[in-house]
């Protein structure tokens, strides 16, 4: 059964193109200025992330905290 299925895989890829259908639309050209980082915005999503984590780890914190003090006594 796999010497035919081998078979098949192989027939198939020898059907297959050997470039890729690729379309050039119009040629690459460079920018007029460098790229720079945006430090302000990147700064403004650093600060949200850390305000978010912190306001998720304080609910699991939380919550978790009521059910430590409920364990049974040994």
């Amino acid at each position: 059964m796999e010497g035919i299925d081998t078979l098949e895989r192989e027939k198939a890829d020898s059907q297959l193109p050997v470039t890729a259908p690729v379309l050039l639309v119009e040629q690459a050209e460079p920018g007029l200025r460098p790229v720079r980082p945006n430090r302000p915005l990147n700064m403004a999503i650093g600060v949200m992330g850390g305000l978010l984590a912190s306001g998720v780890l304080t609910l699991l914190f939380a919550c978790k905290r009521p059910l430590d003090g409920m364990a049974s006594p040994a």
